[in-house]
């Protein structure tokens, strides 16, 4: 048996509405396909109806499609906290790991220039990034695991970035020491999350354009 399109749209808007997929097209697309291929299989082997048959199918589903509230990611579905954890181990541990070889192995030589330079560098690839990943999240089209985890906390990390500029600048220029560092940390830290979420939003458009032919 074929599901009608009425009846796939109700699937569609249950994993919207109740299983808080609304924000990720790209998993929604393909868990919709499983589903109603599940739901089809289930109605012609046990003879019955549609509305008989979809809460069997969502219930063996369901440790992947509702949120665990035990979670640090829990407001998302458990498929999608599974696969955000992953990226934070590839991307947010790394980050952090790189931030603080770069820092603490440039603590002994910190009134030397090249520090400075290297943070004000940091800085200036900090700034043209956050522009280039804000201008990629303003353009996406679709609301896909990718998109979202790259756009999780970006507010926060603008915030951040521009703070400790800004901060670092003043007190220098405050005590008239040049060479001082104080928001080393910060800038680095931020530019390279920039950079780490700037390369999952170009994987993102590759998504993106699959999708375009899908929908």
């Amino acid at each position: 048996m074929k599901l009608t399109t009425d009846q796939i749209n109700h699937i569609d808007y249950v994993l919207r509405n109740d299983y808080s997929f609304e924000h990720f097209d790209d998993l929604r697309i393909e868990l919709l396909d499983h589903i109603t291929s599940d739901v089809e299989l289930s109605i012609e082997k046990n003879s019955i109806t549609f509305e008989e048959a979809l809460p069997i199918v969502l219930h063996k589903w369901n440790d992947e499609i509702t949120c665990d509230r035990n979670s640090y990611y829990n407001s998302v579905p458990i498929i999608v906290a599974k696969l955000w954890k992953k990226l934070d181990w590839k991307y947010n541990y790394f980050v952090l790991l790189l931030t603080g070889i770069l820092c603490f192995g440039s603590m002994p030589f910190g009134r030397e220039d090249w520090v400075t330079y290297m943070m004000y560098i940091f800085g200036g690839i900090g700034f043209v990034l956050g522009i280039y990943l804000l201008n990629l999240l303003r353009r996406n089209q679709f609301n896909t695991v990718l998109s979202m985890y790259a756009k999780n906390k970006i507010k926060l990390y603008v915030g951040l970035f521009a703070f400790a500029l800004i901060a670092n600048l003043a007190l220098n220029y405050s005590d008239g020491d040049l060479l001082s560092c104080p928001a080393l940390f910060g800038i680095i830290h931020t530019t390279l999350v920039f950079a780490m979420r700037t390369i999952l939003m170009r994987k993102n458009i590759k998504i993106e354009n699959q999708l375009l032919k899908v929908i």
